[in-house]
């Protein structure tokens, strides 16, 4: 049987020679740079520039050198490295470099932002329009404050355990938070939102450099490969506090460890934590690990004045420095003692912290947002201004914590 020709419609033949024709006139990588002639920037500091507006300072990553580790290469463990220039703005400086480093840079990499201090109590606005509008940066950068020049902390810093600084101050700033409180983690999403708002106020992990450390005094020159001498850490010293001021965004100061520890509590976003407290009955110390922190807040508007009720509900466990063979055990009676201690060292904090941020017109625990709801519309809020009425702010706070003791505290765990 003879089966009947098929012939391709006219119509169809059409299609393919149009689809044919369109695909000639596609463009191909006309732009593509290659990876090698990439720099990837992971850590940027910037600072006040001398003969430009700003100085910025970029870790550009050695690839090589951190695929082998510190241990081997011809390099001496070199992981990155550390250009500066200066120009009207971040693009401005980085363009400048380029013709330096012939390559072209990438902000995509950028794990940590570090700003230096004194930039970050003249204006940070330069910064934020940069990271708000640049396609080549992207908002999930850590954000953090340098006491001194960012480009002297940059430069100085070497890192005890981490090859690469980035990932060293992304940990370092990460366990600050979920188990020290000692900072909160800011993402430039974060801080450019804080910025464009007045419900709250920007703040940033406050970082130094700590001590030298390392065993190397007997070293009279340093080993081949063995990197720098001495190893100095990135030491968290508290909370970097930024408000309007003279019609620019500034630092306007800081919160240390403790009070960190307080803001984050009232914030309502603390993770574990541990607070020093006085042993009842005798001088001693008591470290207890805050397990669970809530709040609360009531606010209570009349007018112009704003009074704020904080209810704060904390529990944690008891944990030992020493122990005393002599000394009693614990009790029902004790572990109240030292809950009612507890509750009463984080009330004063909470105060210490709460006021200070209120003097200094900084909402970093963004409390404008419960306060916003206490207004009908937009433009009586606006009429309010929230910033200009921070010092004026009361508040009151209850503290009650709950302390479950780990084990037999003030005596050796005997068998049983």
């Amino acid at each position: 049987m003879r089966l009947p020709e098929t012939r391709m419609r006219p119509r169809t033949s059409v299609y393919f020679a149009i689809f044919g024709a369109l695909l000639l006139l596609l463009p191909g990588c006309w732009g593509r740079r290659e990876v090698e002639e990439r720099s990837f920037i992971h850590v940027m500091g910037v600072d006040k520039g001398k003969s430009g507006r700003v100085h910025v300072t970029a870790a550009i990553a050695v690839p090589r050198s951190l695929q082998r580790g510190p241990e081997s290469g011809s390099e001496g463990g070199k992981t990155s490295v550390i250009l500066d220039g200066e120009g009207y703005d971040i693009v401005d400086a980085l363009n400048k470099l380029e013709a330096v480093s012939s390559r072209e840079f990438t902000g995509q990499h950028i794990s940590c932002l570090v700003l230096g201090e004194g930039l970050a109590k003249d204006d940070i606005s330069p910064v934020i329009d940069v990271f708000h509008r640049g396609l080549e940066f992207r908002p999930t950068t850590l954000v953090a404050v340098s006491r001194g020049d960012a480009r002297d902390f940059i430069r100085g810093l070497r890192a005890p355990e981490e090859i690469d600084i980035a990932d060293y101050l992304t940990k370092v700033i990460d366990t600050g938070y979920t188990s020290l409180g000692y900072c909160p983690v800011v993402t430039m999403h974060d801080f450019s939102e804080r910025y464009q708002t007045v419900e709250a106020s920007p703040w940033a992990p406050l970082l130094d450099l700590a001590s030298p450390t390392g065993d190397n005094e007997e070293m009279s020159e340093p080993q081949e490969g063995s990197g720098d001498s001495e190893l100095m850490p990135a030491a968290i010293v508290g909370t970097a506090l930024f408000a309007p001021t003279d019609g620019r965004y500034r630092m306007v100061g800081h919160l240390t460890a403790e009070e960190t520890r307080a803001a984050l509590v009232l914030w309502g976003r603390s993770r574990s934590w541990f607070l020093d407290i006085k042993s009842p009955g005798d001088e001693g110390l008591l470290s207890v690990a805050v397990k669970h922190a809530s709040v609360r807040t009531k606010v209570n508007r009349q007018g112009d004045k704003v009074d704020v009720q904080f209810i704060i509900r904390l529990s944690g466990s008891i944990e030992e420095y020493l122990v005393d063979p002599k000394a009693p055990p614990t009790t029902d009676r004790s572990r109240v003692a030292m809950a009612e201690t507890a509750a009463q060292r984080v009330q004063e904090l909470c105060q210490t912290s709460f006021y200070k941020m209120m003097k200094l017109g900084c909402d970093a625990i963004a409390l404008g947002r419960s306060v916003h709801g206490t207004f009908r519309t937009m433009p009586e809020w606006e009429a309010f201004n929230w910033p200009a009425r921070l010092s004026e702010v009361s508040a009151t706070f209850t503290v009650k914590f709950d302390i479950y003791s780990t084990g037999f505290a003030f005596h050796r765990p005997v068998p049983r």
